[in-house]
C-alpha cells in the first residue's frame, strides 16, 4: 500500500498512532506540550510523530506518504494549534491531514474580535 491511512492521537506529550489497515500500533513520548496548549514546540511534536509513523508503517523501497485522521482524545484546540499540529504532521510525511469530527475548537475571544473586526472594517 503506497498510501496508508493512519488514526494518529495526540494528547499531552504523547503521539499515538493506528494503521487503520493493518492495526499495527505505535506511540512516542515527547515534551511538545504545556500547561495550556496540546501542541507547544512544533519541533518536538513532529519528531515524536516521524518517530511513531516509521514504526507503524516501517521501512522499505517505496516512500510511503500516509493520510492522517487526528483526535485529540475529546481535548478542544485553538485554531493556531490546529494549524501547528497540522503543518507538524506534514513535515513528518503525511499526504493529507484532517482532523476528527470530535476535535473541538476553542473560541475563547470570538465576540471580540468579530467586534474588533466589524469595527474595524467600518473606519476603512
Amino acid at each position: 500500500m503506497l498510501s496508508p491511512a493512519l488514526a494518529i492521537t495526540i494528547t499531552p506529550n504523547r503521539v499515538a498512532v493506528r494503521n487503520i489497515g493493518d492495526g499495527r500500533s505505535a506511540s512516542a513520548d515527547a515534551p511538545f506540550s504545556c500547561s495550556h496548549l496540546l501542541a507547544d514546540d512544533v519541533d518536538i511534536l513532529e519528531h515524536a510523530a516521524l518517530h511513531a509513523i516509521k514504526a507503524v508503517i516501517g521501512g522499505g523501497i517505496l516512500p510511503k506518504f500516509p493520510k492522517v485522521i487526528i483526535s485529540t482524545a475529546g481535548q478542544p484546540l485553538h485554531r493556531i494549534e490546529r494549524k501547528t499540529i497540522a503543518e507538524a504532521l506534514l513535515n513528518a510525511g503525511a499526504s493529507t491531514v484532517e482532523f476528527a469530527t470530535d476535535v473541538g475548537e476553542l473560541k475563547e475571544q470570538a465576540a471580540a474580535r468579530a467586534a474588533y473586526i466589524d469595527l474595524h472594517w467600518r473606519t476603512r
